[in-house]
């Protein structure tokens, strides 16, 4: 990412402009957008649904209607909410990303299936954003640099884990 080579911080001082300029039309559907977003996560990626034991059996039409789906689109998206509301001091949810990552980790969910999420995020903001297109281009390209720089800071934190054998 050039912002992020030239400033040598995540995000740079135009990147937060950016997000804070369409934050309010995000923030008004956030409910929405991450129900939506899981929804084409699981269209996407099927086999992701094996870590939601609750929804095994659940077809991706059904997914909008499971309570489960909500609750846990409604916690990502509290952590989005959270990282804007933070954005002049990351350093602040770095504890939350943490959390994060470890759950992740423990339930043995591969770093791969994070890494689509930012971009399926980015395409459903997409159509909320229409007019300002600048900002989702350069929202994407952030979240895309932000999922990576939190994978790699996670993964170094993390012991080795061995491989299963079957």
């Amino acid at each position: 990412n050039e912002e992020k080579e030239s400033t040598g911080v995540f995000p740079s001082p135009k990147q937060i402009g950016l997000i804070l300029e369409s934050w309010s039309d995000i923030e008004a559907g956030l409910d929405e957008i991450g129900v939506e977003s899981f929804k084409k996560l699981f269209e996407s990626h099927s086999d992701i649904q094996t870590y939601f034991p609750s929804m095994k059996k659940i077809s991706s039409s059904d997914l909008d209607m499971t309570r489960k789906i909500k609750e846990h689109s409604g916690r990502v998206m509290g952590l989005v909410r959270l990282y804007v509301e933070n954005i002049h001091d990351i350093e602040k949810i770095t504890p939350n990303i943490e959390t994060l990552g470890k759950s992740h980790y423990q339930r043995g969910i591969k770093s791969e299936y994070i890494d689509v999420m930012g971009p399926i995020f980015c395409n459903t903001i997409r159509p909320l954003l229409v007019r300002k297109r600048s900002v989702v281009t350069s929202t994407r390209r952030g979240l895309a640099v932000s999922v990576q720089e939190n994978k790699r800071d996670y993964e170094k934190r993390l012991p080795k884990r061995k491989k299963k054998v079957f």
